[in-house]
């Protein structure tokens, strides 16, 4: 019995054994090609294009790689301009190459500190920089607003589907037909006058502001939300009749071009205190202050006319949400600059 039992378990030690030497290969083969193949999700597109290049597969794994520009960024790679290889793979995203075949140019190096820089618009800033570095954050500011365009000429349709984050101005417009699908009709406590609507978003948040200023011993209302496209047209025809077309725009935006079609707009007002004078009443500064930590944002400020291209408008609050109005209020920025950055 004894001879029996060891007979079975040498049988089986010799059975494991074997299994062991035939998954070896196999285990092994596969770390091995796990450490040496590319990280990224699109491997299956920069493989191949990579072994028909004869590149190495390091090139494949830099963040932001992109298979069509592979030669590119081995190109500038090679070219001797002292980059490293995440260098190159950013700069030819940026086609630093193109406009710069002779190497990167200190003005680009210079332009990408600024904190709201995107490597999209680097032609336009470089079109329009002349190499000090005390103007940089001008020209990032105005190509990000769009402002080395001609307002109302360079014009594209607003992308709707960017939600409360849409980006209406004077070259990005909405179409006449346009009226967003979440509007309420605001409660009359929170109204200046009979009636106002927004989107169901900036109307809740709104109220919450509002509900806190009361508790803090201020009042404020809605002095106007949504317009229509063609409430925004009468609107604007009447400042044009009584200023003339130049100064009107600089004050009344015109119709398809007003965040007010949005329903993200509210001018906001307080009983007692003139439309223009809201900024310097307790609870227009109230709001100035507290305005980002409900999702709004003082969206035509004093400093920045000659960026969203309207006056200083103390009244003019636009919708966001928290996290954004955050960042805007804190760096002191245009919705412009943070639109370019973080959500176009």
């Amino acid at each position: 019995m004894k001879k029996k039992r060891r007979t079975r378990s040498n049988n089986f030690a010799r059975i494991l054994f074997i299994l062991i030497l035939c998954a070896l290969p196999v285990i092994l083969g596969k770390v091995l090609w796990d450490t040496m193949r590319p990280a990224p999700a699109e491997e299956a597109d920069l493989r191949p294009a990579a072994a028909r290049a004869g590149y190495f597969h390091a090139l494949v794994k830099v963040e932001g790689v992109s298979a069509d520009r592979l030669e590119r960024y081995n190109a500038y790679y090679r070219a001797g301009f002292g980059l490293s290889m995440d260098e190159a793979v950013e700069l030819v995203n940026w086609d630093v190459d193109i406009l710069c075949p002779n190497g990167p140019d200190e003005r680009i190096f210079e332009l990408a500190q600024d904190k709201f820089f995107v490597g999209r618009n680097l032609s336009r800033y470089l079109a329009i920089y002349d190499g000090n570095s005390q103007n940089v954050r001008a020209v990032v500011e105005k190509v990000n607003a769009s402002r080395d365009r001609i307002a109302y000429a360079d014009i594209e349709p607003t992308d709707l589907s960017k939600g409360i984050m849409v980006l209406v101005n004077k070259y990005h417009y909405l179409d006449s037909s346009y009226v967003p699908d979440d509007l309420v009709s605001a409660a009359s406590q929170y109204c200046q006058y009979s009636s106002a609507k927004l989107r169901r978003p900036a109307y809740e948040a709104f109220v919450k502001m509002a509900e806190d200023a009361r508790a803090a011993g201020y009042i404020i209302k809605i002095n106007s939300g949504y317009r229509s496209y063609s409430t925004q047209r009468s609107m604007y025809n009447n400042y044009v009749a009584g200023h003339g077309k130049a100064e009107a725009d600089t004050f009344s935006a015109r119709p398809g071009f007003s965040e007010h079609q949005t329903g993200l707009a509210i001018d906001m007002s307080t009983p007692g205190v003139g439309y223009w004078s809201f900024g310097d009443s307790a609870a227009g500064k109230w709001v100035h202050a507290n305005a980002h930590r409900y999702g709004f944002i003082l969206r035509y400020i004093e400093d920045k006319t000659d960026i969203t291209g309207y006056i200083y408008e103390c009244m003019h609050f636009r919708y966001v949400g928290v996290d954004a109005a955050t960042v805007i209020h804190e760096n002191g920025i245009t919705y412009e600059d943070y639109y370019e950055k973080y959500v176009k």
